[in-house]
């Protein structure tokens, strides 16, 4: 689920054939049941479908053509200039246990073997963390099934050959 705030609503509207649910009367209940919510809060197909959108490709495939599955083509982006948005697990990415769940950031470099990352929840630091490229690596593969390392270099590589007359006309 993507809503910002759970609602018993919001809930059986998204999961209307599951009977489990839609019997629940309150949210505490939908809690009992299934566990309150933890980690990500957005759906990881989101900025799937703001890079098809942005690359104008109605050919483009969600997933195949917009997630990036090998260590070099995140570093060929790196080095490109084009930013890699990336979900670390929390453990991992912040060396703490107890600081469970996922996270999204986004990849902009690589100096001296550490990965300068934008972070809008590094306060301290006006956003921009940096730490070893092997710590970011641990973070993005730690959960089981949970890497997800987008590409946004389609919707760069059209972007960047756009001019102000096509968004005019």
């Amino acid at each position: 689920m993507s809503t910002p705030v759970a609602t018993l609503e919001a809930i059986q509207e998204r999961f209307p054939d599951d009977e489990e649910v839609q019997t629940c009367t309150s949210l505490d209940e939908v809690f009992e049941k299934f566990g309150k919510p933890s980690g990500v809060g957005t759906n990881f197909f989101w900025l799937d479908n703001v890079i098809k959108l942005f690359s104008l490709d109605d050919e483009l495939e969600i997933g195949r053509d917009t997630r990036i599955t090998s260590v070099g083509k995140i570093l060929q982006n790196l080095s490109r200039g084009i930013v890699v948005p990336i979900r670390v697990e929390n453990s991992v990415y912040l060396g703490d246990p107890d600081h469970k769940g996922g996270h999204y950031v986004t990849w902009f470099a690589v100096e001296d073997g550490n990965a300068v990352i934008v972070d809008t929840a590094m306060e301290k630091s006006c956003g921009i963390y940096t730490i070893p490229v092997s710590q970011v690596m641990d973070a993005i593969t730690a959960g089981p099934g949970m890497a997800v390392v987008w590409d946004v270099e389609p919707a760069v590589s059209t972007l960047a050959n756009l001019t102000i007359n096509d968004f005019l006309s």
